[in-house]
């Protein structure tokens, strides 16, 4: 039996066709125009790739190109250096462990300014940890002192924080938000904890006490604070971070572990607003560990030291992020402030 049925080749439209083909050769043209045109701009202004004009402003593939901050420079002559803080103006100021235990301050350009000193003789002080003030005043916590002192600029005394309870208190690491509220840890044996103290000295919140459950510090060694008011905190005797909201509820905890992004010894810490990063110094790992905060839950980026960023640390503990997102490092045992940047 036969079929007159037949199979007959399937065309499309010819205008289809053509118009197909036109989409797809203008798609192309736009693609290479636009290649160009970012390699021109990072050719000429020498920024990472991720800052470049027709990528910046796309924020997933600028996240996904994202480079890691490059080494630019040391700041050297400083003794054992614990503590770093960044002026609005690029000031930079080091706490030292050693020698004559001052706190140094050099310009944006790490040439020499003022000193600072906490007692008379350097014996008597053991500055610990820095920050400054929106208004441009220096703080700094002196564990022999059991004080936060404050200081002009220049080096000149102007004071010091009242303890926010009458039975006294042993300062460490300290923060600043964009209101001028001061963010403290205080290792006083039994109440390891942060405090938050209003520009009047007025106690605003306290956060946990001595042990290791969540919400609890051992020894806590760096804080930081963000544009949201979100507190972060290395909890160093307990090998983790923890981070609150601004009243104080837990947020998210990273720990301890030898897994890529887990903690050994957490110090110093920092926070980059503006590229929505955290900064944890690992002393013993020798390093600084980095995670993209951006979302609920963080995520390990990279790492600067030992594997990363052509140059190695050795047992860092201070960092902070100055307003032109440098990274400052108080490079320990290497007796300098090693400087990355963005």
């Amino acid at each position: 039996m036969t079929s007159n049925a037949q199979d007959y080749p399937r065309h499309q439209p010819p205008h289809l066709g053509r118009w197909l083909k036109g989409a797809v050769a203008l798609l192309l043209l736009f693609a290479l125009a636009w290649v160009a045109f970012v390699a021109l701009q990072y050719q000429q202004t020498g920024k990472p790739i991720s800052e470049v004009a027709g990528i910046k402003n796309i924020g997933p593939l600028a996240k996904l190109v994202q480079e890691p901050p490059r080494f630019t420079g040391s700041v050297w002559e400083v003794a054992r250096p614990l503590g770093v803080a960044a002026a609005p103006d690029g000031s930079i100021y080091v706490t030292e462990s050693a020698g004559d235990r001052m706190v140094k301050s050099f310009d944006a350009n790490g040439q020499a300014k003022a000193s600072i000193v906490t007692g008379e003789s350097a014996l008597s002080r053991s500055p610990l940890y820095v920050a400054v003030s929106p208004s441009g005043k220096v703080y700094v916590s002196d564990l022999e002192r059991h004080a936060v002192l404050i200081f002009a600029p220049d080096g000149q005394a102007a004071g010091q924080v009242a303890p926010p309870s009458s039975e006294g208190w042993t300062p460490g690491a300290l923060a600043f938000d964009a209101a001028g509220n001061l963010y403290a840890t205080d290792l006083t044996p039994g109440q390891h904890r942060v405090v938050v103290i209003d520009p009047d000295g007025t106690l605003l919140l306290q956060i946990g006490q001595e042990g290791s459950a969540p919400g609890q510090f051992e020894f806590p060694n760096g804080v930081a604070v963000d544009a949201q008011g979100n507190i972060y905190v290395s909890d160093s005797g307990n090998g983790r971070v923890q981070a609150f909201d601004k009243s104080g509820h837990p947020l998210f905890m990273i720990g301890r572990g030898t897994s890529k992004g887990d903690l050994g010894m957490p110090r110093g810490i920092a926070v980059d607003n503006g590229r929505k990063l955290l900064y944890v110094v690992d002393a013993t790992a020798h390093a600084v560990n980095v995670y993209d905060i951006s979302n609920a839950a963080p995520k390990y980026s990279f790492r600067l030291g030992d594997d990363m960023g052509g140059e190695s640390l050795s047992y860092p503990n201070g960092v902070a992020v100055d307003g032109n997102g440098r990274i400052l490092v108080a490079d320990k045992e290497n007796k300098r402030i090693a400087i990355w940047t963005n």
